[in-house]
């Protein structure tokens, strides 16, 4: 089941998010995977300072993007993206300062998806 099933484009852009448990969180069906997927969510610009938890959870989204964002400071995790079918599509990312873990994949069954990165540092 598609919870976008239009497949209509949402796009999240331009700003700031600071010091949330979590930044942003797609179909956030924590308890267990469901037949449920979102799709076609779309992430640019967005500067993530000091949310807890992690940054940006894609879970069992599909063809998604995020794009042009920069992670800093003391968050767990920065991306995480949890059972894809088709793979989402990260670029142009900067992680700063803090964060445990950059990206987690967590997958079940095929994994796609591209990650192109600009820079990485701990500074």
């Amino acid at each position: 089941m598609l919870a976008n099933p239009t497949a209509s484009k949402i796009t999240i852009q331009n700003g700031s998010i600071y010091a949330f448990w979590n930044g942003i969180a797609v179909n956030p069906n924590t308890s267990t995977q469901s037949t449920i997927y979102v799709a076609n969510v779309h992430i640019q610009n967005i500067n993530f300072n000091y949310n807890r938890f992690v940054n940006v959870a894609f879970n069992q989204t599909n063809n998604s993007s995020l794009a042009d964002c920069v992670f800093l400071g003391g968050t767990l995790t920065g991306i995480q993206d949890a059972y894809s079918q088709t793979g989402n599509h990260f670029s142009n990312i900067s992680f700063n300062i803090g964060q445990n873990t950059a990206i987690q994949i967590i997958a079940n069954g095929s994994v796609g998806g591209r990650f192109k990165t600009s820079q990485w540092g701990s500074n």
